[in-house]
């Protein structure tokens, strides 16, 4: 409700300059696009920043991150392009399932060829429960990063409630609603939320006031 206190703004929200509010990775790489001020921001402009996104979402570690960064720079411009352009040929169909309109058939045979020319690495080792098993993950060139990514995808289409992937209220960010009663609105809310409340806060102030200075009707002269 809007009558609840304001809560402070944190960085919780944002990795290394990259936002993930999505609980979902797929989606999480959707809005590495964001619209700030009007304007489409290119969050992976280059194979270095696309290190420090991978880095960023724990695909990678750290370390990985920042020699890749290093050893990419300047680098697999063309395989960048093709990964923006999955990006946004996924936000299409992001935006086609908030609508609930079924997968297209043309993406779902993307998926599959990306699947068979980028598979991911499954491994056993020991956990604290037990032995698991574990998709491994070593780029070695940008072009790399599609494994993870179109199997997050598959992820997010076979394993998650269609109906919870929605777009924040207030700004261009997806995310899927994994609230219990499935009631979220804002990508975040220490992003979007925390200015709705300030914005609802404020208006009330102002309707307050007005009304303290307006007399009832029939008390004029």
């Amino acid at each position: 409700m809007d009558d609840q206190p304001v809560a402070p703004v944190s960085d919780t929200d944002w990795r290394d300059g990259f936002v993930f509010v999505a609980n979902q990775l797929s989606l999480d790489f959707v809005n590495t696009k964001p619209v700030i001020n009007g304007i489409a921001v290119e969050m992976l402009p280059d194979a270095a920043a696309l290190a420090r996104w991978l880095a960023a979402a724990e695909l990678i570690s750290a370390g990985q991150g920042r020699e890749l960064a290093r050893t990419w720079l300047g680098k697999g411009g063309d395989d960048i392009a093709r990964i923006q352009e999955f990006r946004e040929a996924l936000r299409a169909v992001v935006f086609e399932l908030e609508s609930g309109l079924d997968l297209a058939g043309g993406f779902l045979r993307m998926i599959n060829e990306l699947l068979l020319r980028y598979p991911l690495a499954e491994q056993l080792e020991y956990s604290s429960e037990g032995l698991r098993r574990v998709r491994r993950f070593d780029p070695f060139g940008p072009a790399d990063a599609f494994a993870p990514l179109v199997n997050q995808v598959v992820d997010l289409l076979v394993c998650a409630n269609r109906s919870r992937i929605r777009k924040c209220d207030s700004c261009a960010l997806h995310f899927l609603d994994t609230s219990k009663k499935g009631l979220r609105r804002w990508c975040s809310m220490q992003i979007c939320g925390n200015r709705h409340k300030v914005a609802a806060y404020a208006k009330r102030t102002r309707e307050g006031r007005q009304g303290l200075f307006s007399l009832p009707q029939g008390e004029v002269g």
